[in-house]
């Protein structure tokens, strides 16, 4: 039963990632830009927020290589659970700082946590 569950969610269509991608990435450059712009006109909490945002992007740049290129599936896992919880407590420093900047970042999240899903289920299949 698990098996067929995992097998489910490991037949996304090939097209759809890089689609995906290209669109989270916009909008994260966006939200990116918008708290930048805060910041620059110094409101309260905009520097935490860009932090965490480097931060959270700073994981997603390593998961790929972990996942992908080491083939660390397990390793890949804890890196990408590391990333959802940063980027959730990314869009919590946002919220009071930029509401849109936080609305933005909300597909990247769902995102992350279906990744997180295909993660887990290569883990439990191997």
């Amino acid at each position: 039963m698990v098996r067929d569950a995992c097998k489910a969610r490991l037949d996304t269509p090939a097209w759809v990632f890089p689609l995906a991608w290209n669109v989270l990435y916009a909008l994260m450059a966006i939200s990116l830009w918008r708290l930048w712009q805060r910041s620059r006109q110094q409101i309260p909490g905009s520097s935490g927020a860009i932090t965490l945002f480097l931060t959270q992007l700073a994981l997603n740049a390593t998961w790929s290589p972990v996942f992908f290129g080491l083939h660390a599936i397990r390793s890949g896992f804890v890196i990408i659970l590391t990333l959802a919880l940063v980027l959730a407590l990314t869009i919590a420093a946002a919220r009071p700082v930029d509401r849109l900047a936080t609305w933005l970042l909300m597909p990247y999240l769902a995102w992350i946590l279906y990744a997180a899903s295909l993660n887990g289920a290569i883990v439990l299949m191997n």
